[in-house]
């Protein structure tokens, strides 16, 4: 499978890509140019779409299309609690669920079962110990699982 963000990490590296980025960016005008582009009256309004469609194909290799697709697929919601909320209110998108390891995507999430789904993954031996915990305590019946 073809890695693109290992693949653009390491394009990024090569000599003759910085020199050339250095080399432009060195020069005022040129330096100028992209910060009046960028205060432009609607700049970052106009260009919020493309920015999504760069980063849904450069992190996660799909398009604003194959996110829709997922998204129908799950019923318009959280492939996890089937919240039709995305961040909670604060986001019109769903996260992008997907193996660190592979990168291949799972589903998109609302921002609660994202970030509690982050937690669990990197916290698994805590996350046992703590059920124990519960458990020798008195807090949760023997034989129902937490996580």
């Amino acid at each position: 499978m073809f890695d693109r963000k290992a693949y653009m990490k390491e394009y990024e590296l090569r000599p003759h890509v910085t020199a050339r980025r250095k080399a432009y960016l060195s020069h005022p005008a040129q330096r100028e140019k992209q910060r009046a582009k960028r205060a432009m009256p609607g700049y970052n309004e106009n260009m919020k779409p493309v920015f999504r469609r760069s980063m849904l194909k450069t992190r996660y290799g799909i398009t604003h299309y194959d996110y829709l697709g997922i998204l129908e697929l799950q019923g318009n919601c959280c492939a996890v609690c089937k919240t039709d909320i995305p961040g909670g209110g604060r986001s019109v998108y769903f996260d992008i669920d997907h193996n660190h390891d592979t990168g291949e995507v799972r589903g998109l999430l609302c921002r609660k079962c994202n970030v509690t789904l982050g937690v669990i993954e990197r916290n698994r031996e805590r996350i046992e110990l703590l059920e124990q915990y519960i458990i020798e305590r008195g807090g949760i019946p023997k034989g129902k699982v937490i996580a």
